[in-house]
């Protein structure tokens, strides 16, 4: 009869170390499932960011050390579990940051490239403007000294016009100059007296006369002798 209540004393004893034991491990159980679903969670996320090509060995670490947490969280290991699942949670942190640091430099890179290409084309169209306009003033020039070629041209027609009517002007009043010769005609008139003395007298009369103008061709002279007797 004495055993019974010292029995029944142990047992209740030990419901209420159960009963105040069993929030605990509730909590360090649901603790532990949140760190390895976060660790995993982060490592996916790393991977998304191809974080293992910019840091491949805290990419290892965290795949390992979350396959662990989950591993020793089935295992009944929570403590372990969420030992494991934070280090791979900072392991899989750092892998994003470096991802993301590459990420950020490559992006400036490549701003910086189109910076420097738009620059270049800038500078190129405007090498181009300036090209098409020395060819512009080229073209003005070369057009300007046509039109001069031109009227230097037109110029000497002009003079050679002038030159060849004054030719014209000569050779008519050379040929008005002939013409008029050409009508002149000369009478000479030799007269011979007798003196006294026997010595002949001679005198000589010319007489020039200028008629019309007719279709004579050559000159015509005519010459008259009058004779005294003694």
């Amino acid at each position: 009869m004495l055993n019974r209540p010292l029995s029944l004393s142990l047992l209740a004893a030990s419901a209420l170390v159960l009963a105040a034991a069993s929030p605990a491990l509730a909590g360090t159980t649901d603790h532990a499932r949140e760190a390895v679903a976060a660790a995993q969670t982060e490592v996916q996320t790393a991977e998304g960011l191809n974080a293992g090509a910019v840091s491949p060995g805290e990419m290892a670490q965290a795949r390992a050390l979350a396959a662990n947490a989950k591993a020793d969280f089935k295992a009944g290991d929570e403590e372990r579990a969420i030992r494991e699942a934070n280090e791979a949670q900072a392991f899989a942190d750092t892998a994003i940051a470096a991802a993301q640091k590459h990420k950020d430099e490559a992006v400036a890179a490549a701003r910086a490239n189109a910076r420097a290409t738009s620059a270049d084309a800038q500078a190129e169209v405007a090498a181009a403007e300036a090209q098409t306009a020395a060819e512009h003033q080229q073209l003005l020039a070369a057009r300007q000294q046509a039109a001069q070629a031109e009227q230097q041209a037109a110029n000497a027609d002009a003079r050679a016009d002038a030159a060849q009517q004054a030719a014209t002007v000569s050779a008519a009043d050379a040929a008005a100059a002939r013409a008029a010769a050409a009508n002149v005609q000369t009478t000479v008139t030799t007269t011979q007296e007798a003196t006294n003395t026997r010595h002949p007298v001679h005198r000589k009369v010319v007489t020039t006369a200028t008629s019309a103008p007719t279709p004579v061709t050559t000159d015509q002279v005519t010459t008259t002798t009058k004779v005294t007797p003694q």
